[in-house]
């Protein structure tokens, strides 16, 4: 279970530093999918980690999308 965290942290961390010159969209989704990822990680398997990441991609995307139209 620490294995999985740590993946899913490092992974997050190196796409929020990957992003500085991206949209807000796209910031957006990789964030939204870290944060995902690590809530599904915690919540159970690989697959809830798979779901949250998804699911965290989407949501943020979406919310990138209005703030890219603002």
């Amino acid at each position: 279970m620490k294995t999985k965290i740590a993946m899913v942290l490092i992974a997050g961390v190196t796409a929020v530093v990957l992003t500085g010159c991206a949209t807000k969209t796209q910031t957006g989704a990789l964030t939204g999918a870290a944060i995902g990822g690590l809530g599904g990680a915690m919540l159970g398997n690989s697959k809830t980690a798979a779901v949250g990441a998804a699911a965290g991609a989407v949501t943020g995307a979406i919310i990138g999308n209005q703030l890219d139209k603002q």
